[in-house]
């Protein structure tokens, strides 16, 4: 017995052709929209922190400065995958002499985790060889050649200084490390200890060693590194360790995880109308079969496993396909609408938790859907479950009035519930139709590009234009040479770049009362510090600053002895109040060492956004003449420059961007017209595949409901319609009156579904989005559109089953029937 009762679902499930594809519809579908969601998550995630760690100013998990003994245990330990080491043997002062350079013997590993790993030459391996930065040749007037010689003044531990000659044999780029630093050998580190030696010195107490560490998991950083300094009893001091977590999930806040709560359980509950309703049909379809195996004495719990078998046997069959399919979808569309929606530039995502979760979450809705039809086929008595057809009322002839619409009535008095479901299903779709063809239609590119770009041509860096929290100290900048090609094209009416360097200003306790006064307390860890940042701005970019109080003169701002501050960063600051008034008198220490002393001239409003650096602190900007800010930085870089071209040579400047940006590896990027009418039109298009993806399965889900409850509720009122012909109306008149009761269930959903999009719509695009580009139009002909494909589905569908049902079932076979 136990052997045939294991062979039914299969058999049921292949003899059942139709439920069954209703079944694994209703899985597919809803596992495509858990892929959509988690590959959403995912996708951003995995885009965010790939930013992240392409901007971290190292590649290792954590950085810890430890003694020779603990880098031992260190390596030891199991949490561990991979380690290295460097030492710092020496240090020098810098060109400008604003800061201290270490003298750094790394292992090549560490050189790669601290971004000190040449990109010309080769690592030190011998004598007095080293790796300088570009920076740092550049600050000296050299250019990288082999085996150039240099000579370097540095101090071992006293504060005597030596001099010697070196041999450059690999430049790193400057960019995104902690600190500069001068890669040694292994030989100057043996010379070194030496000299230690001679002092009476011990180097493996002396010898300043840092370790990199990758962990063998990849769960919270913070907390793996916290094992491992108490586990191997690793003694550090604030500044011995650096955490590179660049780990999200672990920090998303409450917001986050409820709005995806949120959307899991509206995709949950979607999936529930679907799936409950098509398994309650099923299992009331064979309502006389579970009758009959109760009778033969079945028990429920042994129904219960039959039925969770053969859901179990379909859900596989529709979640291997489904999500394969929604992964494929996801990867192709999702990325364009997130990286134009959003700062990050989204990408397909491996990540194998969108896989596990949207099979996790599918099953669990499927679990859930069956548990009341499930009750439903166990818990019925045998006789009650051999006579069962559906919950329908039959007609009785001593009835007064209208047969037929009492008929329709009490049909749909009886099943309320299905009723709503395919409803709700129907509306839906139509609300997100609308919803995304509005956006998408409404949406104007050339409307889009004059509000997001206030030059035709602005180069930057990639991380510039992608990161939004951006190191303000070591990001990548553009090098005068990089943009000499554009320099000489035609066609140029205006060119300017924009530099940036992080400076602390030092206000008075009566400043720092007025910057607290608007932005409160807690904004600086050091009170009486103001980090910000000091910009340095050519002409072009001088005349993007509006003013707010104060004129703006450019011929004195050019002399240097003025500076333009914006407004403290705070919601509170309504009045848009700056940390110091014109005429105030500031004290600007560079991040160079200078420091110069300017008088405010006016207050301005910040730079416009396609133009700013990517983040900013909360005290005023200090913007000064390029010129002043070269000379006291003592740099002739940028972190943007800017062209405006005349527009007839548009094209010839977009040809020759092509081949500027294509030829060279140093990750220069521009953003143009093209450039984001292209981005504008995948974001488009992306959004418009998915909306229609979207709407298409809400609408799937709507139709295949109500062709199983129309299919069911025809053949459960089998011998009611035989009683109606009978009667003498004929079968023209019940096709009538079945195809309005389709009629019905069908605007039971378009009707709401409609006047959810009206106002929907609207509420969307007037009061959520909020967008200049994207302007709100009614579209009459996706209502029109959805009415059509109702009205026919309503119709055919209800004739088809009636039809069907008639050769089956011939109509005195119906007649005799009976119901106890």
């Amino acid at each position: 017995m136990v052997s045939v009762l294991r062979k039914i679902p299969i058999r049921k499930a292949v003899r059942e052709k139709g439920k069954s594809l209703c079944v694994a519809a209703a899985v597919f579908f809803t596992t495509v929209l858990f892929v959509m969601v988690f590959s959403t998550l995912f996708f951003v995630m995995d885009a965010a922190e790939e930013m992240m760690k392409a901007s971290s100013p190292m590649l290792s998990d954590a950085m810890l400065s430890v003694t020779e003994e603990e880098y031992e245990r260190i390596c030891a330990n199991p949490r561990v995958a991979e380690t290295s080491t460097g030492i710092i043997v020496a240090r020098m002062r810098e060109p400008s002499g604003a800061g201290i350079i270490p003298l750094y013997d790394a292992e090549e590993q560490m050189a790669r985790w601290m971004r000190y790993y040449p990109v010309e030459g080769r690592m030190p391996e011998r004598g007095n060889e080293i790796v300088v930065s570009d920076q740092y040749l550049r600050e000296r007037g050299l250019t990288y050649r082999e085996d150039l010689p240099i000579n370097l003044t540095f101090t071992y531990l006293d504060e005597k200084e030596y001099t010697e000659t070196f041999t450059v044999v690999g430049v790193y780029k400057r960019a995104l490390q902690p600190y500069h630093a001068i890669l040694v050998s292994d030989d100057f580190y043996g010379k070194v200890c030496a000299y230690w030696e001679q002092c009476g010195l011990d180097p493996r107490e002396e010898a300043d060693r840092q370790a990199g560490v990758m962990f063998s998991s990849h769960g919270n950083v913070r907390r793996l590194a916290s094992m491992l300094v108490m586990e191997e009893e690793i003694d550090l001091e604030e500044g011995e360790i650096y955490i590179n977590d660049i780990s999200l999930l672990s920090s998303l806040d409450f917001s986050t995880w409820a709005a995806l709560l949120a959307l899991v359980l509206l995709v949950m509950w979607l999936g529930y109308l679907f799936i409950s309703n098509i398994f309650h049909l099923s299992v009331t379809g064979d309502a006389r079969f579970f009758g009959k195996l109760s009778t033969n004495g079945i028990t429920k719990k042994e129904i219960k496993k039959l039925i969770r078998r053969q859901n179990n046997i379909l859900f596989l069959a529709a979640v291997v396909p489904a999500l394969l399919v929604g992964y494929l979808f996801s990867a192709a569309v999702l990325p364009g609408i997130l990286s134009a929606f959003m700062t990050i530039q989204a990408g397909g995502s491996g990540n194998g938790w969108i896989f596990v979760l949207a099979f996790a979450f599918s099953y669990l809705t499927v679990r859930v859907s069956e548990r009341k039809p499930m009750k439903l086929a166990k818990n019925a008595s045998p006789v009650e479950m051999k006579r069962y057809i559906g919950g329908f009322r039959r007609v009785k002839t001593v009835d007064d009035g209208d047969c037929l619409k009492k008929f329709v009535v009490r049909h749909f008095q009886s099943d309320k519930i299905k009723v709503l479901k395919v409803c709700v299903s129907i509306a839906v779709s139509i609300l997100l139709a609308n919803i995304f063809y509005a956006v998408t239609a409404g949406f104007d590119v050339e409307s889009y590009v004059a509000g997001d770009l206030d030059a035709d041509y602005i180069f930057a860096k990639e991380s510039v234009f992608t990161n939004p929290s951006l190191n303000p100290v070591s990001y990548e900048r553009i090098a005068r040479e990089e943009i000499a090609g554009c320099r000489g094209l035609p066609g140029v009416e205006a060119a300017g770049g924009a530099s940036r360097s992080h400076i602390c200003l030092l206000p008075t306790q009566e400043e720092w009362d007025a910057f607290e006064e608007i932005w409160g307390e807690g904004a600086y860890s050091d009170p009486g510090k103001m980090w910000t940042g000091a910009y340095g701005l050519d002409a072009m970019l001088l005349q993007k600053l509006q003013p707010i109080s104060g004129t703006i003169d450019p011929d004195q701002f050019q002399t240097g002895k003025y500076i333009l501050l914006d407004p403290i960063l705070s919601d509170d600051n309504k009045e848009n109040v700056a940390c110091y008034q014109p005429g105030d008198e500031v004290t600007v220490p560079f991040a160079s060492g200078e420091v110069g002393t300017y008088t405010v001239m006016a207050i301005v409003e910040e730079l416009p956004e396609s133009m700013r650096f990517p983040g900013r602190y909360y005290a005023s900007n200090v913007y000064l003449p390029m010129s002043e800010w070269q000379d006291k930085e003592q740099q002739d870089d940028y972190y943007l420059y800017a062209f405006d071209v005349k527009e007839t040579f548009h094209g010839e400047w977009d040809e020759a961007i092509e081949k500027i940006i294509g030829d060279q590896s140093s990750g220069l990027a521009c953003r143009s017209a093209k450039s984001l009418a292209e981005q504008a039109g995948r974001y488009i298009n992306g959004l418009k595949l998915a909306g229609f993806v979207l709407s298409a399965i809400l609408l799937a889900m709507g139709v295949l409901n109500f062709i199983n409850c129309m299919v069911e509720s025809v053949y459960s009122r089998s011998r009611e319609l035989a009683i109606l012909e009978s009667m003498g109306i004929g079968q023209r008149e019940i096709e009538k009156n079945l195809a309005k009761e389709g009629m019905l269930y069908i605007a039971g959903g378009f009707v709401p579904g409609c006047l959810l999009a009206v106002f929907g719509v609207y509420a969307i695009i007037n009061m959520v989005l909020q967008e200049s580009y994207i302007a709100y139009h009614f579209y009459p002909h996706i209502y029109l559109l959805f009415a059509v494909l109702g009205s026919v589905v309503a119709v055919l569908v209800p004739l088809a089953a009636y039809r069907q049902m008639d050769r089956k079932e011939k109509f005195l076979y119906r007649i005799r029937s009976c119901r106890e």
